[in-house]
């Protein structure tokens, strides 16, 4: 009889950056546990007893990076649209501000703003662009 891979091993830690308020698995969870899992599997072994099984899980890793990717893309084209308009967002202390959106840094993981003269301003934080 065949072990469940996942089974006899252990979750990795969740961590906070990943895991949303809810307890919902993030993205980087997921691909770990996939990762795993996948790491443990013999598809040539005897007792593997469906050989699709990690053809199927490689699938699932690839279309998940290849969201992955198209996500990033869609919010660098968003902050270049946002580019010389004039955005609502808040601050870091939840005050509303207002300026005009003077550059976008692509060279973190997701891009920031620069309104007026305030930078590193997440996306997630405006509210209003005119």
């Amino acid at each position: 009889m065949q072990t469940n891979p996942i089974s006899t091993m252990s979750a990795p830690a969740a961590s906070s950056t990943t895991t949303n308020k809810n307890g919902v698995m993030g993205k980087d969870d997921f691909l770990k546990i996939l990762m795993a899992q996948m790491s443990h599997m013999d598809p040539m072994s005897p007792d593997n007893q469906d050989p699709t099984q990690s053809i199927a899980q490689m699938a699932q890793f690839s279309i998940i990076e290849q969201l992955t990717n198209l996500t990033k893309s869609n919010e660098q084209s968003s902050a270049m649209g946002m580019l010389g308009k004039t955005a609502t967002y808040k601050d870091p202390q939840g005050a509303t501000r207002e300026g005009v959106v003077q550059s976008v840094d692509t060279s973190g993981s997701d891009p920031t703003l620069t309104i007026g003269d305030a930078s590193g301003i997440a996306i997630s934080a405006v509210t209003e662009v005119r």
